[in-house]
């Protein structure tokens, strides 16, 4: 069946079947758009879809539904680590 994929603000059909995993899913949604498997987060109708589950599972998945696509940003609660400066960094003025 031929579902509409919201991504990135922008609409992709794509064609899927009831024994897909969400995980072949979402490597469908890669290919397609470039967004990155571990930051997505597909729901439909407010319902999200989680890995290990089937297209089949979310009964409100029919020809022509539309699946959203959050993307979570992935955040750093550590600051990266400076590099030590060298004397050949250093400018003398």
């Amino acid at each position: 069946m031929k579902v509409i994929v919201w991504v990135h603000g922008r609409e992709y059909d794509l064609e899927v079947q009831p024994e897909d995993k969400i995980e072949e899913l979402k490597s469908k949604i890669n290919e397609l758009s470039g967004t990155p498997i571990e930051q997505m987060n597909p729901s439909i109708e407010g319902y999200l879809m989680k890995d290990g589950t089937t297209i089949s599972e979310y009964p409100q998945i029919v020809e022509g539904s539309k699946i959203h696509v959050r993307v979570i940003l992935k955040s750093y609660s550590e600051k990266p680590e400076k590099p030590e400066k060298s004397e050949k960094d250093c400018i003398l003025m």
